[in-house]
């Protein structure tokens, strides 16, 4: 300690927790061996919003005082929770672009094929109501399988994140969250689907008769 030291017996070991912001290592001498050493006070206080400058003036009346403004730094720290928020939401939107067009993509090449199959099914006395649901019921049911599959993946990766890399011993996915996200994907997938077919439930039976 500073220019001397002292030969102690360690009684105990406590495990520090990071995701703190109070005290919490400790190295605790008894009074006999630890008077004669240099030391620091530390003490916390709650200051109301508005009163930086008072701190301030405190800082200048008292330089041999270290103050530490932890309401800054969890300002920033949102911040930066705010930031990757935003970076992320941005990864989604461009991910469900590129999710469009492929379902985009996948439609203009079966577009041939669905309409073979609608005339066909008109021939054989569907009605273009009864096309329209179960064209409703294919989407949807592949929509509904991509957002669990990515629900499972995004609760994986959170529970892997939250206790190997945070050490969060109680994280848990909300899973409304997750089932809100995957019936979501449903619908979104529904509904593009039925627009990009909207054009094969109109397909007179007559074609396909013409065709061959």
């Amino acid at each position: 300690v500073g220019e001397g030291s002292i030969e102690a017996k360690v009684g105990s070991i406590r495990k520090v927790d990071w995701s703190s912001f109070r005290v919490n290592f400790f190295l605790l001498l008894d009074p006999a061996h630890a008077s004669g050493l240099p030391h620091t006070w530390l003490a916390s206080f709650h200051l109301p919003r508005g009163h930086t400058a008072e701190l301030a003036q405190l800082s200048r009346d008292y330089a041999n005082l270290s103050l530490v403004d932890v309401d800054s730094l969890l300002g920033r720290v949102r911040e930066i929770v705010d930031r990757v928020g935003n970076a992320v939401r941005w990864i989604l939107g461009f991910s469900l672009l590129a999710g469009a067009l492929v379902l985009a993509a996948a439609l203009a090449a079966s577009a041939a094929e669905r309409r073979h199959e609608a005339a066909l099914l008109r021939t054989l006395g569907a009605r273009r109501a009864q096309l329209r649901v179960a064209a409703a019921c294919e989407f949807a049911l592949l929509g509904l399988v991509a957002g669990l599959t990515a629900a499972l993946g995004a609760a994986g990766a959170g529970l892997w994140l939250g206790r190997a890399v945070f050490h969060i011993e109680h994280f848990v996915p909300t899973l409304w969250s997750l089932l809100g996200g995957a019936v979501g994907a449903a619908l979104v997938v529904m509904l593009l689907g039925l627009a990009g077919t909207r054009k094969v439930s109109r397909t007179p039976p007559m074609r396909l008769l013409r065709e061959g």
